[in-house]
């Protein structure tokens, strides 16, 4: 069957609709694939939603430039902007206000939390600071910016998805590890096939 530019539209907007209800209550993992394999393969395990198909359903903007952040107002004016431009768009995507401070050495939470919560006053629907790995430190960060959800990023093995869902995070991303993984394992294999000839036992 044929998909028409309608059919293509409703379809949108229901993914769109179902992203922005999985914020509403409860956790979810949103992995990151990086190529269509990944994509099929993801899909194919059930995941819910991924970081991020075309036909937009949300999008983040990040608050620096290299290894500085933005000047605040200009920050939050950013937000202002892409919340502004979705708004005339008609679309319902879901905005993201991150603050990049602990990827960049500025582990200052009082001023993470200062910026999330204005960013969530200029109108992001979601407040991601990428970094943050004390359960304590979310907790205060989700009561700050509530009822908004947060996302928060998994990084190694002594983070629980259980864990961040019982803080009140709302979204769990995994960033890159889950393409390094497979890049490390690809290496591996092809290191064997160069200096001994052969490949490792498939799973």
């Amino acid at each position: 069957m044929k998909t028409t530019p309608n059919d293509k539209a409703d379809g949108l907007r229901f993914k769109r609709a179902t992203f922005r209800a999985l914020h509403e209550q409860g956790c979810f993992v949103l992995p990151n694939p990086w190529d269509v394999g990944g994509i099929r393969r993801l899909e194919k395990l059930g995941f819910k939603a991924l970081a991020l198909d075309t036909g937009i359903a949300g999008l983040s903007v990040e608050d620096r430039t290299g290894h500085a952040l933005y000047e605040e107002q200009l920050a939050v004016d950013r937000i202002k902007a892409a919340h502004e431009a979705i708004v005339r768009s008609g679309h319902d995507v879901v905005l993201v206000g991150r603050s990049e401070g602990y990827l960049i050495g500025r582990m200052e939470l009082a001023a993470t939390i200062d910026r999330l919560v204005a960013y969530a006053d200029a109108g992001a629907d979601c407040l991601y600071a990428p970094g943050i790995t004390d359960l304590s430190a979310i907790r205060t960060l989700v009561s700050a910016v509530a009822p908004k959800p947060v996302n928060v990023l998994l990084i190694g093995p002594k983070m629980r998805v259980a864990d961040l869902d019982d803080a009140g995070v709302r979204r769990v991303s995994v960033g890159g590890t889950l393409a390094a993984v497979a890049w490390a394992a690809f290496d591996r294999a092809v290191r064997l096939l160069i200096d001994e000839g052969t490949l490792p036992k498939r799973d």
